[in-house]
């Protein structure tokens, strides 16, 4: 990874605050993040900001899908930890 697309540890704190979820899975979600757009972007001064954004969404659309769709629905399924979410390889 290029360091130029480092985030401080504390960003990533504050996102894996932020969504709730563990900082381990945070940082693993930016680092996977950071390599596939370091990839394929000709312009590189913007990746760190970008895969900080993708990692966000990704956890907030994870928590989306396994939030219940009301209290009183009978056929909610019970939520799954955050920690579960995969990473794709």
């Amino acid at each position: 990874m290029d360091r130029s697309n480092e985030l401080s540890n504390g960003a990533l704190q504050a996102l894996a605050a932020k969504t709730q979820n563990p900082v381990k899975l945070v940082s693993a979600l930016y680092a996977e993040e950071v390599t596939g757009l370091e990839a394929h972007a000709t312009v590189k001064r913007f990746i760190a900001v970008i895969a900080l954004r993708r990692v966000k969404q990704r956890l907030l659309r994870a928590r989306q899908r396994r939030a219940p769709q009301s209290a009183g629905s009978s056929g909610a399924r019970p939520r799954r930890p955050m920690s579960d979410l995969k990473l794709t390889q």
